[in-house]
């Protein structure tokens, strides 16, 4: 009766803290994974929409667009919180509202600059 308790408490004290130490690693590295769901899949999918309606100064249907990553950037935000820097998460959603009114101002060159960096800010979530 003794080996038995003995084993419970050295199970307790040893593998239930490192199962615990285990999961809060895989959920805080989880962020590049979170990007290969669909909605991440979406994301980078309206990026590259984006830009070539950018390039083609197709600003109405550039716009729908904007709005349709907005839209899916703001379905996968909540389940990157806890893996990525909040900054960068602002950021994200800060740059996807400034495309938006450059894509109604028709600014070519501001529209192109902020996709870029959406593009390169994707690219980079996660990876912190």
């Amino acid at each position: 009766m003794n080996r038995q308790t003995d084993l419970i408490q050295k199970i307790v004290v040893h593998v239930i803290p490192l199962i615990t130490l285990l999961l809060f690693a895989v959920i805080l590295t989880s962020g590049s994974y979170l990007k290969k769901l669909p909605e991440g899949q979406r994301i980078q999918s309206a990026l590259n929409e984006l830009q070539e309606l950018i390039n083609q100064e197709s600003w109405n249907e550039a716009l729908v667009h904007a709005e349709q990553l907005a839209s899916e950037w703001n379905k996968l935000n909540p389940k990157l919180q806890i893996s990525v820097v909040d900054q960068e998460l602002i950021e994200f959603t800060n740059r996807t509202q400034r495309l938006q009114a450059y894509l109604r101002a028709q600014e070519l060159g501001s529209a192109l600059a902020e996709i870029n960096t959406l593009c390169y800010l994707w690219q980079r979530l996660g990876k912190n």
